[in-house]
């Protein structure tokens, strides 16, 4: 940053003691006022980029809008935490972005219900329900995030738009049913021990180092769905201890570093593994003509029950699997048929 006050120039001959022990003076003069400036400017700045403190009110309704402030007490629409107990007016819907600490629902509560086609982000706790209920409907285009720790709770969710956690969040116990739209889980987030059915063309996919948790999950997929729908888990997330499930044309692929963990999991259409990703140490119940490990993937210590066609491809391996084969079971192209 210039200073004014002082020359740019400079003289190669050398200036008497008064002239320049003057100009140093101004100079320093110049710089204490430029110093005090500046103090009050940073301090302006600072002032600015500090957030405003969360405002918290609670539900108290004229009309179904989250986001009129008439409809709170204190009268502006919460982003810190927003107390629902009984009402008059118990269906909502957003009529903006919104973005808040979560949704507390006191002891006595009553059953309330959403209606989504905006952006709502949850940073703080989350969905804490302590009375009554809250049953959120999310609509294409509209987005449900849980950022930091918040929780889904145990909220039930139904979505044709996208739902994502993000963090350490978690889905809690919540009951989310994902119809054609896509829930992500990323960072170290976690589907805690909630029941998630991805259905028709809903894709559901485990990013970074995230964890399918304790979930219970069911995939049933349309037969006409396109390749990208299913369930996924990629990069070095993993499958916990969930229970997995595929009915009708349900798909589940493993890719990258992926693991299936401990889960459970019954295959009754498709079962990939491909890449480097491993089967763990799961326990897994093949139905199905399609289960497969491709590339360089492993089947772990998984112990594994075939009653259809479970094929190894390519360098994949069945590493130290405990494999009880009932029916046909390939290692590149050689075939083992148990009668």
């Amino acid at each position: 940053m210039a200073r004014t006050g002082q020359g740019t120039g400079s003289s190669p001959r050398l200036r008497t003691i008064v002239e320049p022990t003057l100009r140093a003076a101004a100079g320093l003069a110049g710089m204490r006022r430029l110093a005090y400036a500046a103090l009050l400017g940073c301090a302006t700045l600072v002032a600015a980029a500090l957030p405003a403190a969360a405002q918290d009110a609670t539900w108290t309704p004229g009309t179904g809008d989250f986001n009129t402030p008439g409809n709170w007490t204190p009268a502006t629409v919460p982003t810190g935490t927003a107390f629902f107990g009984t009402a008059s007016t118990t269906t909502l819907s957003f009529s903006a972005t919104t973005a808040l600490g979560g949704w507390t629902f006191n002891a006595g509560a009553s059953n309330y219900t959403f209606n989504n086609t905006q952006s709502v982000s949850f940073t703080g706790a989350g969905i804490v329900i302590n009375g009554g209920s809250a049953t959120i409907t999310n609509n294409f285009p509209g987005d449900l995030f849980f950022y930091n720790n918040s929780t889904a709770g145990s909220a039930t969710i139904t979505s044709g738009g996208g739902v994502q956690f993000h963090d350490s969040s978690t889905a809690g116990s919540a009951i989310i049913t994902n119809n054609d739209g896509q829930v992500d889980f990323f960072g170290n987030s976690t589907a805690g021990s909630a029941t998630i059915s991805n259905k028709f063309f809903g894709i559901l996919t485990f990013h970074d180092s995230s964890t399918a948790g304790s979930a219970t999950i069911t995939v049933n997929n349309d037969f006409v769905a396109n390749g990208n729908a299913g369930l996924f888990f990629e990069d070095t997330s993993n499958a916990g201890s969930a229970t997995i499930s595929n009915t009708n044309y349900g798909r589940i692929f493993f890719i990258q570093n992926s693991s299936a963990g401990s889960a459970t999991i019954t295959n009754n259409y498709i079962l990939s593994f491909n890449e480097t990703s491993t089967a763990g140490s799961a326990h897994i119940t093949n139905n199905a003509i399609s289960f497969f490990f491709n590339d360089s993937s492993t089947a772990g210590s998984a112990t594994i029950i075939n009653n259809n066609l479970m094929a190894f491809e390519n360098t994949s391996t069945a590493g130290s699997a405990t494999i009880t084969n009932n029916q046909i079971l390939v290692f590149n192209d050689t075939r083992v048929r148990t009668q």
